[in-house]
């Protein structure tokens, strides 16, 4: 799936971090090269309109999957997260794992897990193919049920 494509019809464009760099270059830098691992992506809300701000300095795979995780936050209505500055972000765990098993899905959907499976392709090529990390291809061939399935299908078969 296109997820530029699907943010962009959604009303969210994505907008790489990198964009910013010369406004603020050295906190740019921090974030795409220096700590990669202090920012994700964000769906951020702006009079008017929503983007989706992206740390560009990440693996296709993990940008796909932060894209993702935020488009399922929109699709689900979450609000905002609030950030205290002492504090940091306060995460609602309910929250995000809700986003991240619909973000699952707009990767793989089902009908994507069960292609997989049957067609006998490896881990790394079904990766490539849909461009997501190995840990959530595991994720989803198990929690689709692709896998269960297919074994019966061959037992029945034999």
């Amino acid at each position: 799936m296109d997820l530029d494509a699907l943010a962009t019809k959604l009303g969210f464009p994505i907008v790489p971090i990198s964009t910013f760099a010369d406004v603020s270059p050295e906190h740019v830098a921090q974030l795409v090269e220096g700590d990669t691992g202090a920012f994700s992506a964000s769906l951020l809300q702006l009079n008017p309109g929503s983007i989706i701000l992206v740390n560009d300095g990440h693996s296709f795979r993990r940008r796909n999957s932060n894209i993702a995780h935020e488009i399922a936050h929109a699709l689900l209505a979450h609000a905002p997260q609030t950030f205290d500055h002492l504090r940091g972000r306060r995460f609602n765990k309910d929250i995000e794992d809700e986003a991240n098993c619909l973000a699952g899905h707009i990767l793989i959907p089902n009908a994507a897990a069960m292609k997989i499976v049957r067609s006998g392709c490896t881990e790394d090529a079904a990766c490539n193919r849909y461009g997501v990390s190995l840990e959530m291809l595991r994720y989803r061939l198990n929690t689709s049920g692709a896998r269960i399935r297919h074994k019966r299908w061959q037992h029945r078969k034999q």
